[in-house]
């Protein structure tokens, strides 16, 4: 990946263990794009 791109254990976790159903939230702060699983189902 390129220098500026971060892929958290958690993110990769995520995408290698497929799962149905998630909730996720995609949004933008300061520090960039960011999508978070949201656990109030």
């Amino acid at each position: 990946m390129a220098g500026h791109t971060k892929v958290t254990k958690f993110a990769e976790d995520l995408i290698e263990t497929p799962k149905a159903h998630l909730r996720l939230k995609l949004y933008q702060d300061s520090e960039g794009l960011k999508l978070a699983m949201d656990n109030d189902f």
